[in-house]
């Protein structure tokens, strides 16, 4: 048998680390973390938040300026994408919490006589700073807070990363809020990783392949050691003056692999499984309200419960990706097209 050519091991390697798929393995790494632990979870959301960074200043100076209200375009757009597979899956978390949790009652009654706690929910704003039916919500939450600002990041980096050293200067300023603010409840502490992401898109950084093959291990091993020394996020500066730095030097380890990745063209099957990452993120943890309280199930083996748990996640995202968020993005993309096109002939 014929060994395989180095171009089917090179277009193999560009299948690998394109963009949709990096999607994919972050959405995957938050499945992992909270099926089997091991820490990789908020370091995956933190790359997805350089990952918006670098879409939204790409859309931005695409479609959005040229719309006749580009701003309020853009927020109506981003919602538009959010809401739908998001709302559906908060559905969901209640009537699983309704049917299987002992807890329901207590809860709800609570929670659902909060007229703020309902809003927050269901519109995704505030919910980071409140208790939330899955955990992967306060992401959404800080992700949206980002858009209200969106456009004067994008400016800022189109103003200050002319060049590359510039970008990282501004960078190395931002870091002194991450080190000095709380994280978790708004997005300031986080605008240092969608302003890279901004930077990566203004000066689209090729880094050279070595730079990747030795930042992405060790990104990687920087989190798990600090994560294993119980060092999160999460923890103020005074908490754990030494190993702070740890967890964002590992983001940074990650960028020569994510700029490569982003310098991959995108095909058809590659926007798939990056589409795919969404309902996944946010879905996965809907099984977990259905086998932890039904007795019969958590006290199966734990690779039996894994293997439940995966199928259904595997069966629920395929359904919500299939049935609600491609019919609904179609819908949205042709509307942000056509905002484009009224606005060129009005022009």
């Amino acid at each position: 048998m014929a060994d395989p050519s180095p171009s089917s091991s090179a277009s193999l390697a560009r299948r690998l680390t394109s963009p949709g798929i990096l999607r994919l393995y972050l959405a995957s790494a938050v499945v992992w973390e909270h099926l089997m632990g091991g820490g990789l979870g908020t370091l995956s959301v933190c790359v997805f938040f350089v990952l918006s960074g670098y879409w939204i200043g790409l859309l931005w100076k695409a479609k959005y300026s040229r719309c006749r209200r580009p701003y309020l375009v853009f927020l109506i757009s981003r919602f538009w994408r959010l809401w739908p597979v998001y709302i559906v899956n908060v559905l969901l978390a209640i009537l699983c919490l309704r049917r299987f949790s002992h807890w329901w009652q207590s809860w709800a009654a609570v929670q659902f006589r909060s007229p703020l706690w309902l809003l927050n929910t269901f519109l995704m704003i505030g919910s980071a700073a409140q208790l939330h039916l899955l955990t992967t919500f306060w992401s959404l939450d800080i992700e949206v807070q980002f858009y209200f600002v969106a456009p004067l990041v994008v400016a800022l980096s189109v103003v200050f990363c002319k060049s590359r050293v510039q970008a990282f200067a501004v960078m190395a300023a931002c870091t002194a809020a991450y080190f000095t603010l709380p994280l978790m409840d708004w997005l300031g502490p986080y605008l240092i990783f969608f302003f890279a992401g901004c930077a990566l898109e203004r000066t689209r950084w090729n880094p050279p392949r070595w730079l990747v093959a030795s930042c992405t291990p060790a990104a990687i091993l920087v989190y798990l050691v600090t994560a294993h020394m119980g060092v999160h996020f999460w923890e103020p500066a005074f908490e754990a003056p030494r190993w702070r730095f740890g967890p964002l030097c590992s983001v940074a380890l990650a960028m020569p692999f994510v700029a490569l990745c982003l310098q991959r063209k995108s095909d058809s099957f590659d926007r798939t499984m990056g589409d795919l990452a969404y309902p996944l993120y946010l879905f996965h943890f809907v099984p977990y309200l259905i086998i932890d309280p039904v007795d019969s199930l958590h006290r199966l083996p734990f690779i039996e419960r894994a293997a439940i748990n995966l199928t259904m996640t595997a069966i629920g995202t395929t359904a919500i990706y299939f049935l609600i968020d491609r019919p609904i993005d179609r819908l949205r993309s042709r509307w942000v097209d056509a905002q484009v096109k009224a606005n060129a002939r009005t022009g």
